[in-house]
């Protein structure tokens, strides 16, 4: 019977293809789809506190209980549709905040002009300037539509500052 269904399906429809699964196959791959639904919405609730977090803190989070390439797609997608957001590659947020950006490049601390913004003491617009000891390339990045600059100092620079709490946010600032 399932085979004439299949047969008047190709003969009718020859632009659709058909997909033979035994019961077991499919009662797997329903369970699993079942599974991630409910992933999405435990990696939601986990890390919608965290400040920034990578693929590989998401993994481990997981308990590895999802596969690398669902895991990207899965990322992927709350990214198209404004939920998640990209700092840079493999480091994302769920805040609308660019002072988080800091915390894609860790150990870091602001600029002059950003930290004297967050402890009130500017009251311009500025242009955070994130400082790290890190070797990664220097320059111009964007985030959420507003620029930031990465700018690298040497290890035995990289001394006095302090985390401040802002808006449940801890920043590490000059002192």
């Amino acid at each position: 019977l399932i085979q004439a269904i299949c047969n008047s399906i190709i003969k009718n429809s020859p632009e659709l293809k058909v997909l033979y699964r035994t019961g077991e196959t499919f009662t797997n791959e329903l369970i699993e789809s079942i599974q991630q639904r409910s992933t999405a919405a435990k990696f939601r609730n986990k890390f919608r506190t965290a400040v920034t977090f990578t693929t590989t803190d998401v993994r481990v989070a997981l308990e590895n209980c999802v596969s690398r390439n669902y895991l990207h797609l899965m990322i992927h997608n709350l990214v198209k549709k404004g939920e998640l957001k990209r700092i840079r590659k493999g480091v994302y947020t769920f805040r609308e905040d660019l002072s988080v950006v800091g915390f894609a490049y860790p150990p870091f601390y602001y600029g002059l002009q950003e930290a004297l913004s967050l402890h009130n003491l500017w009251e311009q617009e500025t242009v955070p300037i994130v400082l790290t000891p890190r070797k990664i390339r220097q320059g111009r990045r964007e985030f959420l539509g507003n620029n930031y600059f990465i700018r690298r100092i040497d290890r035995s620079m990289f001394f006095g500052y302090e985390m401040i709490a802002k808006t449940c946010t801890h920043l590490l600032i000059l002192a």
